[in-house]
C-alpha cells in the first residue's frame, strides 16, 4: 500500500482511512509516516550500537597489542610518530 518513496497516494489513503474525509486521511498518513520514522530511528540506533561494539572491540585489541609489544618496538613507534631525528 505504501509506495517505494514512502508516500501514499490519496486513493490509498481514502481506502486505508475507510473515509472520504480529509481529516481521517491525514491522520492515517501521519500515522504511517510516524511508524516509518520510528522504524528508521530504531534501525539507526541498532547500527550505532553495532558500530560502538566494533570500536570497543578494536580499542581492546589495540590495547592488548600495545601491552605485549616489546619496549624497543614501542620506542621505534614513538620515533616514527615524532619524525626523523635532527642532528
Amino acid at each position: 500500500m505504501v509506495a517505494d518513496n514512502g508516500f501514499v497516494n490519496l486513493e490509498q489513503l481514502r481506502i486505508l482511512a475507510n473515509s472520504d474525509l480529509l481529516k481521517d486521511q491525514l491522520l492515517v498518513y501521519f500515522d504511517l509516516k510516524t511508524q516509518r520514522e520510528v522504524q528508521v530511528a530504531t534501525e539507526i540506533n541498532n547500527l550505532t550500537r553495532q558500530m560502538l561494539d566494533i570500536i570497543d572491540e578494536r580499542r581492546s585489541f589495540i590495547r592488548e597489542l600495545e601491552q605485549r609489544l616489546p619496549t624497543n618496538v614501542m620506542t621505534y613507534k614513538t620515533r616514527q610518530e615524532q619524525g626523523p631525528a635532527k642532528g
